[in-house]
């Protein structure tokens, strides 16, 4: 498994369930401190990586990374993202623009990075939750 945006909520739930499932996974988020209990629970099947996943470069060594310690990435989870409130027109178009820098071409650049070594396999499932 690998979890972007696993410091709370539903994606460090994730890693919690294959954690006690036996799987292996790579969790990831721009704040760590949260994980260290994931990563303490069982640190053979687990990988800590702090990632923004607006850094193309950074996640290309993550999902590399991956791949050298456990040989692939069989499920793809990428939860990492943050929403606004408010009115459209009353929304200032930097804090859309970042908003979208992070939920859509983050998505975009975690499956890019990931994908052809799951083709190489002829394995591998990508699940996006916005």
């Amino acid at each position: 498994w690998f979890i972007t945006g696993a410091s709370t909520g539903l994606s460090a739930e994730l890693a919690r369930h294959a954690l006690a499932k036996g799987c292996k996974v790579v969790v990831t988020a721009g704040r760590i401190q949260p994980l260290q209990d994931i990563a303490a629970q069982v640190p053979d099947l687990v990988a800590l990586h702090r990632m923004n996943v607006t850094d193309p470069q950074q996640v290309a060594a993550v999902v590399r990374a991956s791949q050298e310690r456990f040989s692939g990435i069989d499920v793809m989870v990428n939860t990492a993202g943050y929403d606004t409130m408010g009115a459209v027109e009353e929304t200032p178009e930097p804090e859309l623009r970042a908003l979208m820098k992070t939920d859509v071409f983050g998505a975009f650049t975690i499956t890019q990075a990931a994908l052809p070594m799951m083709r190489k396999r002829r394995k591998g499932e990508v699940v996006m939750i916005w």
